[in-house]
């Protein structure tokens, strides 16, 4: 059995949207038959590439100092707040435990030594490519030269790249057998620089049905009829405008927290908030809920899975959201939804009321999938 090595963000953090993708991935390749391991990488960023060179080292130490206040005042808010952060890091790694095939860990040091024990080589998806935390790796540098290096779904995470990490990106890029990201304007960013064509897939948790994720679902006991609110930025107006809608249709609000995030209001809101949620029972959150409120692109995607009533509200400005729009834009006309992203109540309460036909997303999801499983099969060949 031919084997396959898959590189993404998967040993560190709580993100519920990097894991299950990374899960998914894994999965669809299993089951096209190869032997599919996600290595167990603790990355290190080794650039910024949207910085000026010049600049890079005082960026760099800058960066550091704020980090480490930023460390410090999650820690306590992870401690004062139930030890949140100890409780779920415990269910990803029952997760990680349970559902995945990792090769043996590996950091920048040791990770030369994976470079020819597989067949095939894939970057993964999840902004494994974003030029604010470039690493090499996630590029597959540390692969021997005869071996095929992949590229599915890779997402770059912002509008624009620098020439600087153009420069840097190039000679990577170029040195794969195929590439594929996840959205359109990567797909134009790369075929601009690259020799090696870049086309478009679908996002890696898109590749499986829902009848495959019931099997990872695990439901939480919530009595109450609720609406699922998952907010990773810290917009106060989006869940303003959430509470209004709880309060119209009488509905609790079932938060699930971001505890990396140092914002004292993603703490404190919500009627029920959820700090003990692994990635399966996030699945079924989203599953038992009435509909869903989001400004996630994961938490999109899984309630298009489980087809729920949805509605997605646009981050600030602030927080990098041109690139979080943009890939949930994509998502949604890709399935004809492009309505279901709102910012004021009224069509909130409009797109809610709005059944949405579901035979045709899964009619548009199925020809992608179509076209994303022909590129895999055709790289890995």
């Amino acid at each position: 059995m031919k084997t396959v090595a898959i590189i993404t963000h998967y040993h560190y953090g709580c993100n519920y949207g990097g894991i299950l993708q990374a899960y998914a991935l894994r999965k669809y390749i299993e089951d096209l038959g190869y032997d599919a391991k996600v290595i167990d990488y603790a990355w290190v960023q080794s650039d910024i590439l949207h910085t000026n060179n010049d600049n890079f080292k005082f960026v760099k130490v800058l960066k550091r100092k704020f980090n480490t206040l930023i460390s410090l005042i999650k820690k306590y808010m992870q401690i004062y707040y139930f030890k949140s952060g100890k409780i779920r890091n415990r269910k990803f790694e029952e997760f990680r435990e349970k559902q995945f095939k990792t090769t043996e860990f590996v950091n920048k040091d040791s990770i030369n030594k994976l470079s020819e024990k597989y067949d095939f080589y894939i970057a993964g998806s999840d902004q494994v490519w974003n030029p604010m935390w470039f690493d090499p790796n996630f590029f597959l540098a540390f692969v021997g030269k005869d071996k095929r290096k992949i590229a599915y779904a890779a997402s770059i995470g912002v509008s624009k790249l620098s020439e600087y990490a153009e420069r840097k990106m190039k000679p990577l890029i170029d040195d794969f057998y195929a590439v594929s990201l996840r959205e359109e304007q990567g797909v134009q960013m790369i075929n601009r620089f690259s020799a090696t064509e870049a086309v478009n897939v679908l996002d890696p948790t898109l590749l499986l049905t829902e009848k495959q994720w019931d099997n990872v679902n695990t439901n939480l006991a919530i009595k109450d009829k609720y609406i699922f609110c998952y907010f990773l930025g810290g917009n106060k107006e989006n869940r303003a405008l959430a509470e209004k809608v709880a309060k119209k249709y009488g509905l609790k609000i079932v938060s699930l927290p971001c505890v990396a995030d140092i914002s004292y209001e993603e703490f404190k809101w919500g009627d029920i908030r959820i700090f003990d949620a692994g990635p399966a029972e996030f699945i079924g959150l989203v599953d038992n809920s009435e509909f869903v409120i989001t400004d996630s692109f994961h938490g999109t995607i899984f309630s298009i899975i489980k087809q729920k009533k949805f509605v997605v509200l646009k981050r600030n400005l602030m927080e990098n959201s041109s690139s979080m729009n943009s890939r949930v834009v994509n998502l949604l006309k890709m399935v004809g939804l492009e309505s279901r992203l709102v910012s004021r109540i009224d069509k909130i309460e409009e797109v809610l009321n709005k059944d949405i036909d579901y035979d045709t997303v899964e009619m548009r999801i199925d020809a992608k999938r179509k076209q994303s499983e022909d590129f895999l099969v055709k790289a890995l060949s």
